[in-house]
């Protein structure tokens, strides 16, 4: 943990008078798609430092795996939306046109980079498309191919509900590994952690941010200086699955 300084930035509807409506439309919808992505990105690695703690037990762990591989693919679904809002707002209002030359070198780059992240043949874009909110049950017999007909089933079945049934996130895992072409499904989720989670939300992050910046530069609004008193690193961060209502 360690604290984090920062600047509260206040300003008024009326601040925005000046504002276009294109640029009006990136400084509200590049904000929530911010917020949002920025709350499941933690969720990913929160989950992640959980499932790879050694020191807690193996069902906390698998479970915990299930909390990354979910929330990487929700990321994912929420990163391609974010991407067709983005080409909406920045690209199809013509705001790009007069907003890139103030953008750094090393952004405009990184705009470049965009697009390959969300094609037809991209994780993102799959994960998305076939997996962010389906539930196919003819998917789910093509899959059980993939696994070994002596493959172990495990459930784990608690008081208060409590419960976690690893085979179906395992056969979960299965039908994305095969639809990525990884041979080993037992691998994927780390793939998705580093390709989701990392690249395409570092480039897609760190563009909209300085979009967003850059328009705020022009409002002149009131700062404060502030602080997050106890931040916790990636290594700190902590997710759970199992929880008990204290009555």
């Amino acid at each position: 943990m360690k604290p984090i300084p920062g600047a509260k930035i206040t300003f008024t509807k009326a601040d925005l008078a000046h504002f276009s409506d294109g640029q009006k439309k990136v400084l509200y919808v590049f904000a929530h798609i911010l917020n949002r992505t920025k709350l499941l990105e933690t969720q990913v690695f929160s989950q992640w430092r959980t499932a790879t703690d050694t020191q807690i037990s193996s069902i906390e762990r698998d479970a915990a795996l299930f909390g990354v591989f979910e929330f990487l693919i929700l990321l994912a679904g929420d990163l391609k939306e974010g991407w067709e809002a983005f080409q909406k707002c920045y690209f199809g209002t013509q705001l790009s046109k007069t907003l890139n030359a103030q953008l750094s070198g090393e952004i405009q780059q990184t705009l470049k980079r965009l697009s390959s992240h969300f094609s037809g043949t991209s994780i993102t874009h799959r994960l998305r498309n076939d997996f962010a909110y389906h539930h196919s049950p003819d998917k789910v017999l093509s899959t059980l191919d993939i696994l070994a007909d002596d493959d172990p089933h495990t459930a784990y079945l608690f008081d208060d509900d409590n419960n976690y049934f690893d085979y179906a996130t395992k056969l979960r895992i299965a039908a994305v590994a095969e639809s990525l072409g990884i041979m080993d499904w037992r691998t994927v989720v780390e793939h998705l952690v580093t390709t989701v989670a990392g690249e395409v939300f570092g480039d897609f992050s760190t563009a909209l941010n300085a979009i967003v910046v850059t328009l705020m530069e022009t409002i002149a609004p009131q700062h404060e200086a502030v602080e997050l008193p106890s931040v916790p690193s990636d290594g700190e961060l902590s997710g759970h699955f199992f929880f008990y209502i204290n009555r």
